[in-house]
């Protein structure tokens, strides 16, 4: 019984295992809710961008890979140059057969200035010939001079050689396209009282189909040519002196936009 007096006592103690397992996990909740505000923030942010910036992250991220080694630096990673997005619901517009536009036009009206300027023959037809470049459509109009100078023998409709070789000329600058062409005949006003009105629309007529057959050496197609058409005196580019030579002219006309 002594023996049992003098054995110590020992007391154990069990500290909680619960506390020492889980005592972090709050942080990572909290990472997790700081995570999911900054991407709703983010989103939030993208959402009221315009439609240019969020074309440019779009196309950034879809092709991260893909940039260019000799692409100049830029202090910007995203290239903010997009375009709205296309709605599915709307059919984009056809494509016409139709390459010509104003500043195709232009260069093609240089072209002819050109032409003219190396053939001393065509010098001499330079105040016939006029260009006109419009917003919807661009006008070669060859026509007779007021000083004696006329493309068509005897002011008919048989076009003189020089002014056959300026036309076959222009329509070669013109084959370079596949613009679709009108050609519009047209006449002076004939004299009061001669009774030659019905003969003006058959010169008219003629004269757009001589300028026609020219344009064909050239190899323009006649799927090119969407109209050929006399005018009498209807149109007159002199309307104030109705029987002027300068209303004896043929007109090559080519629109940007072609009709539905």
């Amino acid at each position: 019984m002594a023996d049992d007096k003098k054995q110590p006592i020992i007391i154990k103690k069990k500290k909680g295992g619960h506390a020492g397992a889980h005592g972090g996990a709050w942080k990572i909740a909290y990472a997790d809710l700081v995570t999911a505000m900054m991407a709703f923030f983010l989103v939030m942010w993208i959402i009221g961008m315009d439609v240019q910036t969020k074309q440019g992250i779009a196309t950034y991220f879809q092709n991260m890979s893909a940039r260019a080694t000799n692409e100049p630096a830029s202090p910007h990673i995203i290239h903010l140059k997009g375009s709205p997005p296309v709605n599915p619901r709307i059919k984009p517009p056809m494509p016409r057969d139709n390459n010509m536009d104003a500043q195709k036009a232009k260069l093609a009206g240089s072209q002819v200035d050109s032409l003219i300027e190396s053939n001393a023959q065509f010098k001499r037809l330079r105040e016939n010939v006029e260009v006109q470049v419009g917003e919807k459509e661009t006008r070669i109009e060859f026509h007779d001079g007021t000083g004696g100078q006329s493309l068509f023998v005897d002011s008919g409709a048989q076009l003189k050689p020089e002014a056959k070789k300026l036309i076959e000329g222009v329509a070669a600058i013109l084959s370079r396209s596949r613009a679709k062409i009108s050609i519009e005949g047209h006449s002076e006003s004939p004299p009061q009282g001669s009774g030659n009105g019905q003969s003006m629309w058959e010169v008219s007529t003629q004269r757009a189909i001589a300028v026609r057959g020219a344009m064909a050496n050239t190899g323009i197609a006649d799927d090119r040519i969407t109209e050929v058409r006399g005018l009498g005196d209807t149109k007159l580019r002199n309307r104030q002196d109705p029987i002027n030579p300068e209303n004896r002219r043929v007109v090559i006309v080519m629109p940007y936009d072609l009709p539905e």
